[in-house]
């Protein structure tokens, strides 16, 4: 995907890989030697539908992509799941049942930012929260 300029900063976004080297999507399965990207940390990622392009989530990990994505597919109700990872899988059962999921795309660079520093991060995903406006946050 080209780079996107985001206000004055410009976004890479990466996709990621399945076990079969396919573009991922929510639920396949996920092998570091098929695509090392799932051992990347300090990044922001979203979530986005893939029918139309528009972004479900934007969050941000300290920890690695692999772990962060397991939070999500194993959301459950009633368990002590955050309400995000809850609307995520709610959201793919939705989106399922009509022949569609959603994607994920992270990035490790955003201009002007240092993605290794938490605050720093925290306030990139901040940007991209306004920037994109996720259908799922609001």
């Amino acid at each position: 995907m080209p780079p996107e300029l985001v206000g004055t900063h410009t976004v890479d976004w990466i996709g990621l890989k399945n076990d079969s080297g396919e573009p991922y999507k929510w639920g396949d399965s996920k092998i570091k030697f098929v695509d090392p990207n799932w051992s990347k940390s300090n990044v922001i990622y979203r979530w986005i539908k893939n029918s139309t392009n528009d972004t479900a989530i934007v969050g941000e990990t300290g920890g690695t992509l692999s772990e962060r994505v397991n939070d999500y597919i194993s959301a459950k109700f009633g368990g002590s799941t955050g309400s995000i990872n809850k609307k995520a899988f709610v959201e793919q059962h939705k989106l399922q049942k009509n022949g569609d999921f959603l994607k994920l795309e992270f990035t490790k660079n955003i201009s002007g930012f240092d993605l290794s520093n938490r605050n720093e991060r925290k306030i990139a995903e901040g940007l991209l929260i306004a920037h994109y406006k996720p259908y799922l946050l609001l």
